[in-house]
């Protein structure tokens, strides 16, 4: 696991053909987690710019949402819940999958804290009560894709 800051900035000019034309920025930076090749989004600033006034500026907290590839969450069914957890979280993987799954669930810093495989079953139940009180992401890879999910406890 690895954390990456990326900044991506883009410029286009608008020229309607009335007056000057505008020049339009925009700068997105982001703080992401990098695990198993797969980046995890957290914190994103923005800004945008119509010919140097600040159009939109602000930043936000980014859960499940993938900077750089588009099939991070391939498993679409997975469903993760009660949260906040107190003593366990049940994993909902849906009716398609089958076989067995590499289990990982990573605390803020994107530490592993436990890891395992786990036969499938539509509903799994993970013990978490040993977990102090914090946040925390759980992946599950299969042979069908890989999905994360976040729970607080």
């Amino acid at each position: 696991m690895k954390a990456l800051w990326s900044v991506e900035s883009t410029e286009s000019t608008i020229d309607v053909g009335i007056g000057e034309p505008v020049v339009s920025t925009s700068q997105i930076e982001a703080f992401i987690w990098v695990i198993d090749g797969y980046p995890i989004p957290v914190f994103q600033t923005f800004e945008q710019t119509m010919s140097g006034v600040v159009t939109d500026n602000g930043s936000r907290y980014v859960s499940g949402t993938p900077l750089a590839t588009t099939d991070y969450n391939s498993l679409k069914a997975v469903s993760l819940y009660p949260v906040p957890a107190v003593d366990f979280v049940n994993l909902d993987i849906g009716e398609n999958q089958t076989g067995t799954a590499t289990v990982r669930i990573f605390d803020v810093r994107g530490v592993v804290i436990k890891e395992f495989n786990q036969g499938l079953a539509q509903v799994t139940r993970f013990d978490v009560s040993d977990l102090p009180s914090g946040f925390y992401s759980i992946n599950i890879q299969t042979e069908e894709g890989m999905a994360t999910k976040h729970f607080t406890k």
